[in-house]
């Protein structure tokens, strides 16, 4: 992905609409889940689709940065994902960490080799939590 691409941002299912919603009214592109996918679509269907049109996930869902399922997909999908590190939040204060970490989001995706995982913290933090050398490695250990 060159620095001169908009960046897609994907809010998967648990994000509902009022979080994508203020995303695009702080200048966010922003796909929705409920506009690709019917409700309750596992993530393991749904991720290879979005990490293969280039798209940055957007989650609460700390699991999927846990699950092996959910890992092997991101990594087979060359995925993006940014999960929010504490989802006892509202949707007012994820949306407000979001829209606070997308500089640093961006500057991730472009500088990080897919497929990753990183956290996104309530103060805008962003921090890698599993790179793509990691997600590779739990390729190759449940391959076997």
């Amino acid at each position: 992905m060159s620095k001169s691409e908009p960046l897609i941002f994907f809010t998967d299912e648990c994000l509902g609409r009022l979080v994508p919603t203020a995303l695009k009214e702080a200048g966010m592109t922003v796909e929705l889940y409920l506009d690709w996918f019917r409700p309750g679509v596992i993530d393991v269907e749904w991720i290879p689709q979005v990490g293969q049109r280039g798209w940055l996930i957007l989650t609460v869902d700390e699991m999927i940065g846990r699950r092996i399922p959910e890992q092997i997909a991101i990594a087979y999908a060359g995925a993006k994902a940014f999960v929010m590190a504490s989802n006892k939040r509202n949707s007012q204060s994820i949306a407000a960490a979001f829209i606070q970490a997308a500089s640093a989001m961006e500057q991730l995706a472009h500088n990080s080799e897919a497929p990753f995982i990183a956290k996104v913290y309530a103060n805008g933090d962003v921090k890698l939590w599993r790179d793509c050398d990691s997600l590779w490695d739990i390729i190759e250990k449940y391959s076997k």
